[in-house]
């Protein structure tokens, strides 16, 4: 069975059951309608930890558009709005993310009302989404950096590519993609460890490199830089 149908057997079989809002949630909205599980049949969201009681806050659901908000007792997630001409039945369609290192998607079943309907949750126990669909991602270790002492409106983020020069090659840790490797290229290896680099010549008085910005090696010779 390809993965295209098993994701629209998934689908199918949570119009018939409460997912992605849990199955304890009333599924009540504030002015008592009922949610029909037919709507929202499947959702995957990403946020960062700390974040408690996800819910979804609002859905709307009119002949030209249908929308939703997602929340959590800290604030707002994410949030979508589609015409109801590009929406198919469980087709997934990406939510705007309303906060930081957030993302997800969400997909719609086959119901087919002609007319608006508009639902409203003011608390968790009504519209409570299973966890099963919330996965916490961490933040990104590094979120900006930017060159010392240089004006403090000018910084690197996002993807950021390092350019290097005068013999030094920036590379990535074959045994660690998270890490970062410079180091000297072939021609100007012997250039920078003159007039030390035969044994025959160890007594030359070339003060060894001992720390950059005061920052020692480990143990092996390997010192980690960490932008802040």
């Amino acid at each position: 069975m390809s993965n295209q149908i098993q994701t629209i057997q998934w689908a199918n079989e949570n119009e018939q059951r409460s997912y992605p809002v849990g199955e304890l949630a009333s599924k009540q909205a504030d002015d008592g309608l009922l949610l029909p599980p037919d709507i929202l049949v499947d959702l995957g969201l990403m946020i960062p930890p700390g974040l408690t009681g996800v819910r979804l806050a609002a859905l709307t659901w009119s002949p030209a558009l249908v929308s939703l908000a997602l929340v959590c007792d800290q604030g707002p997630l994410a949030a979508g709005t589609y015409s109801r001409l590009s929406v198919t039945p469980y087709g997934s369609y990406p939510l705007i993310p309303l906060i930081p290192n957030c993302t997800g998607w969400v997909t719609f079943g086959s119901h087919q009302g002609s007319s608006q309907e508009v639902y409203r949750f003011s608390t968790a126990d009504q519209s409570a989404i299973e966890s099963r669909a919330i996965r916490t991602m961490s933040p990104p270790g590094v979120t900006q950096f930017q060159r010392q002492d240089s004006d403090l409106g000018i910084f690197a983020t996002g993807i950021v590519t390092l350019q290097v020069g005068g013999g030094l090659i920036a590379e990535r840790d074959p045994a660690d993609a998270q890490n970062i490797i410079l180091r000297l290229d072939a021609q100007h290896q012997p250039i920078y460890a003159q007039p030390c680099s035969s044994q025959a010549n160890r007594a030359c008085q070339v003060p060894v490199i001992r720390s950059i910005n005061g920052v020692r090696p480990d143990g092996n010779g390997k010192i980690t830089l960490r932008f802040n």
